[in-house]
Parts: C-alpha cells; structure tokens; sequence
C-alpha cells in the first residue's frame, strides 16, 4: 500500500494512461493489483482531486479498495465543527440563515466530537466510515 501511494502522489494523473498503468504494476514495482490505480484514475477523470483520494487511502478506510470512495467522501471543510454544523444544516436540524437560535446555543465542539465517531478527517477532507 505505501507503495501505491507513493506513486499515486508522484505521478501527474492527467498523464494516466493504460501503458502508464501498466509500468507501474511491472514486477520491477512489485505491485500485482491495478485495482487501486485503474480506480484513481477513474475517479481523476470523474473530477475528484487526486489529494482527496490519497486522503481517503492514507485513512486506511477503503483498504486498498476505492470501491466505497465516492459513498464515504462527504466533503472538505475548515474543522471539525465546520463539519458538523454543515451536517445539521443539510440534515435539517438547524436553519441557520432563518432561525440562529437554538445553533447559537449548541455546544458545537462537543457534537462535532460526537459525530466524528462515524467519520474520518484527512487533511480537510471528511470520509463517512464505512
């Protein structure tokens, strides 16, 4: 897996390509599995920045698997109480632009800790685990 990431971070992923893929997984690598490459690259192409998936890797959430990658990422924010009070406005709990009360009572660190027993912070960017 270190290796994986490290070539996923030293390469331009605009320059992917199958003969790219392929050097790569050649035995001089020692990588026998494309999954995590070919996936990447999917992903890349799909407008998800390379930063955001080598994110969710180093978090050990996918385990080499970046099959669950675009059901865990929820999004990039400043903090962890950024996070959740994002999350109780989309989940309709608060109503921040219409009503700031009772958001300007809640005790935001302690939920944001709270709710990050079930997701996972990597340099911004928030994974659901999964």
């Amino acid at each position: 897996m270190k290796l994986t990431k490290k070539i996923l971070k030293e390469q331009d992923s605009s320059q992917w390509d199958e003969e790219t893929i392929e050097e790569y997984l050649s035995e001089e690598n020692k990588i026998e599995d494309p999954t995590t490459f070919i996936s990447a690259k999917e992903l890349v192409e799909d407008d998800y920045n390379l930063e955001i998936i080598l994110a969710y890797l180093d978090l050990g959430l996918g385990d080499d698997d970046l099959s669950n990658f675009e059901e865990a990422f929820v999004g990039t924010y400043h903090s962890d109480i950024d996070f959740a009070q994002a999350m109780a406005e989309q989940l309709g709990s608060i109503d921040f632009k219409n009503q700031p009360w009772p958001g300007n009572c809640i005790d935001w660190e302690y939920a944001a800790k709270e709710l990050m027993y079930d997701y996972s912070e990597s340099n911004g960017y928030y994974f659901r685990n999964i």
